[in-house]
Protein backbone atom coordinates (compact mmCIF):
# COMPACT_ATOMS: atom_id res chain seq x y z
CA UNK A 1 0.00 0.00 0.00
CA UNK A 2 1.07 3.87 -0.79
CA UNK A 3 2.51 5.47 2.23
CA UNK A 4 -0.49 8.41 2.79
CA UNK A 5 1.01 12.13 4.24
CA UNK A 6 -1.98 14.16 3.38
CA UNK A 7 -5.09 12.81 3.99
CA UNK A 8 -8.29 13.59 1.55
CA UNK A 9 -11.00 15.68 3.97
CA UNK A 10 -14.20 16.84 2.38
CA UNK A 11 -15.34 17.81 5.96
CA UNK A 12 -12.84 19.55 6.67
CA UNK A 13 -12.67 21.51 3.52
CA UNK A 14 -16.42 22.48 3.53
CA UNK A 15 -15.80 23.49 7.63
CA UNK A 16 -13.17 26.07 6.27
CA UNK A 17 -14.59 27.39 3.35
CA UNK A 18 -17.41 28.63 5.46
CA UNK A 19 -15.47 31.15 7.15
CA UNK A 20 -13.18 32.58 4.31
CA UNK A 21 -14.00 34.78 1.78
CA UNK A 22 -14.44 33.66 -2.00
CA UNK A 23 -12.38 36.32 -3.95
CA UNK A 24 -10.62 36.07 -7.95
CA UNK A 25 -12.93 32.96 -9.03
CA UNK A 26 -12.36 33.05 -12.59
CA UNK A 27 -11.20 35.56 -15.27
CA UNK A 28 -13.22 37.97 -16.38
CA UNK A 29 -13.30 41.60 -18.48
CA UNK A 30 -12.08 43.22 -15.35
CA UNK A 31 -9.03 41.22 -15.13
CA UNK A 32 -6.00 43.53 -13.91
CA UNK A 33 -3.05 41.81 -15.69
CA UNK A 34 -1.87 40.97 -19.02
CA UNK A 35 -0.02 37.62 -20.06
CA UNK A 36 2.69 39.88 -21.26
CA UNK A 37 3.72 41.34 -17.75
CA UNK A 38 2.78 38.32 -15.66
CA UNK A 39 5.42 36.46 -18.82
CA UNK A 40 7.87 39.20 -17.79
CA UNK A 41 8.16 38.38 -14.16
CA UNK A 42 8.24 34.86 -15.06
CA UNK A 43 11.27 35.26 -17.03
CA UNK A 44 12.98 37.50 -14.12
CA UNK A 45 15.16 35.37 -12.04
CA UNK A 46 15.37 37.74 -9.53
CA UNK A 47 11.70 37.65 -8.67
CA UNK A 48 11.75 33.63 -8.33
CA UNK A 49 11.51 33.01 -4.60
CA UNK A 50 12.53 29.04 -5.11
CA UNK A 51 16.00 31.01 -5.86
CA UNK A 52 16.76 32.25 -2.68
CA UNK A 53 14.56 29.82 -0.04
CA UNK A 54 16.16 26.44 1.15
CA UNK A 55 13.50 23.81 1.30
CA UNK A 56 13.50 21.55 4.05
CA UNK A 57 13.72 17.91 3.55
CA UNK A 58 10.44 15.85 4.93
CA UNK A 59 10.98 12.63 3.32
CA UNK A 60 11.99 10.97 6.57
CA UNK A 61 8.44 11.92 8.42
CA UNK A 62 4.58 12.47 7.00
CA UNK A 63 4.68 15.85 7.81
CA UNK A 64 3.83 17.38 4.44
CA UNK A 65 1.05 19.27 5.01
CA UNK A 66 2.85 21.53 7.46
CA UNK A 67 5.73 21.20 5.43
CA UNK A 68 4.41 22.81 2.06
CA UNK A 69 2.10 25.29 4.31
CA UNK A 70 5.81 26.19 5.98
CA UNK A 71 7.28 26.84 2.90
CA UNK A 72 4.20 28.73 1.42
CA UNK A 73 4.26 31.20 4.05
CA UNK A 74 8.24 31.44 3.66
CA UNK A 75 7.62 32.75 0.05
CA UNK A 76 4.95 34.76 0.93
CA UNK A 77 7.11 36.40 3.67
CA UNK A 78 9.89 36.65 1.53
CA UNK A 79 7.99 38.46 -1.76
CA UNK A 80 6.30 40.83 0.64
CA UNK A 81 9.28 41.67 2.83
CA UNK A 82 12.51 40.87 1.54
CA UNK A 83 13.10 38.18 4.74
CA UNK A 84 13.59 34.73 4.79
CA UNK A 85 12.15 33.11 7.78
CA UNK A 86 11.91 29.09 9.23
CA UNK A 87 8.02 28.79 10.63
CA UNK A 88 7.70 25.51 13.12
CA UNK A 89 6.70 23.03 11.05
CA UNK A 90 6.07 21.11 14.36
CA UNK A 91 4.28 22.69 15.74
CA UNK A 92 1.52 23.49 12.57
CA UNK A 93 1.64 19.76 12.61
CA UNK A 94 0.89 19.10 15.66
CA UNK A 95 -2.18 21.56 16.09
CA UNK A 96 -3.12 20.30 12.81
CA UNK A 97 -3.49 17.23 14.52
CA UNK A 98 -5.16 18.06 16.94
CA UNK A 99 -8.03 18.82 14.43
CA UNK A 100 -7.91 16.01 12.15
CA UNK A 101 -6.76 13.30 14.71
CA UNK A 102 -7.03 14.14 18.26
CA UNK A 103 -6.10 11.84 21.05
CA UNK A 104 -5.39 11.98 24.40
CA UNK A 105 -2.03 9.88 23.78
CA UNK A 106 1.07 10.54 21.98
CA UNK A 107 0.51 12.08 18.65
CA UNK A 108 0.61 9.53 15.57
CA UNK A 109 3.42 10.57 12.68
CA UNK A 110 -0.06 8.97 10.24
CA UNK A 111 0.01 12.71 8.35
CA UNK A 112 -3.00 15.25 7.96
CA UNK A 113 -5.25 17.06 6.01
CA UNK A 114 -4.43 20.42 4.28
CA UNK A 115 -7.80 21.91 5.72
CA UNK A 116 -6.63 21.14 9.52
CA UNK A 117 -3.64 22.98 8.98
CA UNK A 118 -4.71 25.62 6.97
CA UNK A 119 -7.62 26.52 9.68
CA UNK A 120 -4.73 26.48 12.29
CA UNK A 121 -3.13 29.06 10.19
CA UNK A 122 -6.06 31.22 9.98
CA UNK A 123 -6.58 30.77 13.72
CA UNK A 124 -3.89 30.68 15.21
CA UNK A 125 -1.11 31.22 13.24
CA UNK A 126 1.98 29.61 13.53
CA UNK A 127 5.73 30.70 15.69
CA UNK A 128 9.07 30.65 14.49
CA UNK A 129 10.98 27.41 14.25
CA UNK A 130 13.05 28.92 17.14
CA UNK A 131 10.39 28.25 19.69
CA UNK A 132 9.07 24.92 18.35
CA UNK A 133 12.02 23.10 16.84
CA UNK A 134 11.46 20.41 14.64
CA UNK A 135 11.99 16.64 15.54
CA UNK A 136 10.95 13.99 12.90
CA UNK A 137 11.34 10.86 15.87
CA UNK A 138 7.76 11.31 16.94
CA UNK A 139 8.27 8.79 19.85
CA UNK A 140 9.93 12.48 20.87
CA UNK A 141 7.01 14.45 20.47
CA UNK A 142 4.83 15.44 23.26
CA UNK A 143 0.80 13.47 23.73
CA UNK A 144 -1.79 15.73 23.11
CA UNK A 145 -2.49 16.98 26.93
CA UNK A 146 1.02 18.04 27.04
CA UNK A 147 0.95 19.68 24.06
CA UNK A 148 -1.66 21.61 25.07
CA UNK A 149 -0.19 22.44 28.23
CA UNK A 150 2.77 23.81 26.68
CA UNK A 151 0.72 26.70 24.90
CA UNK A 152 1.76 29.28 27.07
CA UNK A 153 1.04 32.91 26.49
CA UNK A 154 4.37 33.69 24.84
CA UNK A 155 3.84 30.99 22.30
CA UNK A 156 0.26 31.45 21.75
CA UNK A 157 1.52 35.58 21.31
CA UNK A 158 4.40 34.68 18.37
CA UNK A 159 2.20 31.94 16.87
CA UNK A 160 -0.53 34.72 16.44
CA UNK A 161 2.00 37.51 14.91
CA UNK A 162 2.03 34.67 11.90
CA UNK A 163 -1.70 34.64 11.65
CA UNK A 164 -2.81 34.27 8.11
CA UNK A 165 -5.85 36.42 8.28
CA UNK A 166 -7.42 36.82 4.86
CA UNK A 167 -6.72 33.08 3.34
CA UNK A 168 -8.82 31.95 0.18
CA UNK A 169 -9.39 28.49 -1.07
CA UNK A 170 -7.75 28.04 -4.69
CA UNK A 171 -9.48 28.53 -8.11
CA UNK A 172 -10.60 25.82 -9.93
CA UNK A 173 -9.40 28.32 -12.79
CA UNK A 174 -5.71 28.12 -13.59
CA UNK A 175 -5.10 31.63 -15.19
CA UNK A 176 -6.13 32.90 -11.90
CA UNK A 177 -4.10 30.99 -10.01
CA UNK A 178 -1.03 31.67 -12.31
CA UNK A 179 -1.81 35.70 -11.55
CA UNK A 180 -2.06 35.31 -8.08
CA UNK A 181 1.59 33.46 -7.55
CA UNK A 182 3.08 35.17 -9.75
CA UNK A 183 2.33 38.73 -7.86
CA UNK A 184 2.91 37.37 -4.49
CA UNK A 185 0.10 34.91 -3.68
CA UNK A 186 1.54 31.92 -2.76
CA UNK A 187 -0.67 28.20 -2.16
CA UNK A 188 -0.31 24.94 -0.51
CA UNK A 189 -2.30 22.27 -1.38
CA UNK A 190 -3.06 18.46 -1.65
CA UNK A 191 -3.21 16.07 -4.26
CA UNK A 192 -2.07 12.53 -5.33
CA UNK A 193 1.47 11.45 -5.84
CA UNK A 194 3.27 10.96 -7.73
CA UNK A 195 1.79 13.62 -8.97
CA UNK A 196 -0.79 14.47 -9.70
CA UNK A 197 -3.23 11.69 -9.14
CA UNK A 198 -1.33 8.56 -7.86
CA UNK A 199 -2.14 6.85 -5.14
CA UNK A 200 -0.96 8.24 -2.38
CA UNK A 201 -1.95 12.01 -0.64
CA UNK A 202 0.87 14.26 -0.75
CA UNK A 203 1.25 18.40 0.05
CA UNK A 204 3.68 20.52 -1.88
CA UNK A 205 3.41 24.75 -2.51
CA UNK A 206 2.80 26.38 -5.95
CA UNK A 207 5.49 28.80 -5.39
CA UNK A 208 6.08 30.41 -8.86
CA UNK A 209 5.79 30.31 -12.51
CA UNK A 210 7.55 29.55 -15.58
CA UNK A 211 6.71 30.98 -19.30
CA UNK A 212 7.06 27.89 -21.70
CA UNK A 213 7.75 28.90 -25.11
CA UNK A 214 7.27 25.60 -26.75
CA UNK A 215 3.77 25.73 -25.39
CA UNK A 216 3.08 29.47 -25.17
CA UNK A 217 1.39 28.78 -21.94
CA UNK A 218 2.57 29.17 -18.11
CA UNK A 219 3.35 26.31 -15.77
CA UNK A 220 3.85 26.32 -11.87
CA UNK A 221 6.64 25.79 -10.26
CA UNK A 222 6.04 23.63 -7.28
CA UNK A 223 8.22 23.64 -3.71
CA UNK A 224 8.18 20.23 -2.34
CA UNK A 225 9.77 18.66 0.56
CA UNK A 226 11.38 16.05 -0.88
CA UNK A 227 15.04 16.49 -1.86
CA UNK A 228 14.62 14.31 -5.20
CA UNK A 229 12.39 15.98 -6.59
CA UNK A 230 12.60 18.96 -4.26
CA UNK A 231 11.08 21.46 -7.29
CA UNK A 232 9.02 19.95 -10.30
CA UNK A 233 6.42 21.67 -12.27
CA UNK A 234 2.91 21.66 -12.88
CA UNK A 235 0.86 22.22 -16.29
CA UNK A 236 -2.40 23.18 -16.73
CA UNK A 237 -3.73 20.14 -17.45
CA UNK A 238 -1.98 18.34 -14.50
CA UNK A 239 -3.46 21.43 -12.20
CA UNK A 240 -7.05 20.23 -13.63
CA UNK A 241 -6.49 16.82 -12.53
CA UNK A 242 -4.85 17.26 -9.03
CA UNK A 243 -7.80 19.52 -8.11
CA UNK A 244 -10.02 16.79 -9.25
CA UNK A 245 -8.15 13.15 -7.49
CA UNK A 246 -9.59 13.81 -3.92
CA UNK A 247 -10.68 16.28 -1.56
CA UNK A 248 -7.68 17.22 -0.66
CA UNK A 249 -8.15 21.08 -0.20
CA UNK A 250 -5.74 23.92 -1.45
CA UNK A 251 -5.26 28.01 -0.24
CA UNK A 252 -3.89 31.07 -0.78
CA UNK A 253 -2.74 33.15 1.74
CA UNK A 254 -3.65 36.48 0.94
CA UNK A 255 -7.59 35.92 0.37
CA UNK A 256 -7.80 39.66 -0.04
CA UNK A 257 -5.80 39.83 -3.23
CA UNK A 258 -7.89 40.70 -6.04
CA UNK A 259 -5.59 39.53 -9.21
CA UNK A 260 -6.34 38.17 -12.57
CA UNK A 261 -5.01 38.46 -16.02
CA UNK A 262 -6.45 39.05 -19.51
CA UNK A 263 -6.72 36.27 -21.98
CA UNK A 264 -5.31 38.53 -24.91
CA UNK A 265 -2.65 37.07 -27.02
CA UNK A 266 0.93 37.34 -26.43
CA UNK A 267 3.07 39.70 -28.82
CA UNK A 268 6.15 37.93 -29.15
Amino acid sequence: MPRTFVHQDPAGCQRLITKLAKVCGTVSASDQVTKEQLRDLARNPAKDPTRFITKNNQSFSETCSANSADYCLAVWTWQHTGLIHDYSRLWLYLQGKLKWDTRTGRFPDNGCSIPSIAETLYEKGVPFETFWPFDPDASHWPTAEQFRRAQTTELTAAANANRCRSMTPISEDFDVTIARVALGDSFFWGHGWPFPNGGSGHATCGAWIIWDDSTRDFVLKMGNSHKDREIFTCTRRQYASALRSGNYGGYHLEGNLDVRFRLNQLVM
